[in-house]
């Protein structure tokens, strides 16, 4: 069941952690997030969720470098935990 939830008028649902993970959600799939993971473009992702387009250059996004230690620490635990 989806529900339409008016975060103008209530941003505070977006600070509990079921309205931030529906947020995001929303986002990834409205922006197609998809299809730059699905191939591994990290870069990609990052510049459509930061810049809100993809760009030519690579580590452009804000807070590019520590986004991507982040996400290589997750891999590493997740695929050899």
């Amino acid at each position: 069941m989806i529900l339409d939830i008016d975060c103008v008028e209530h941003p505070e649902l977006l600070e509990q952690p079921v309205g931030a993970c529906r947020s995001a959600g929303r986002f990834w799939k409205t922006n197609n997030l998809n299809k730059w993971a699905d191939v591994g473009d990290f870069d990609g992702v990052c510049d459509l969720v930061n810049l809100g387009r993809k760009t030519a250059a690579v580590d452009d996004a804000n807070g590019y470098a520590d986004r991507l230690a982040i996400y290589e620490r997750a891999r590493r635990v997740l695929i050899w935990g």
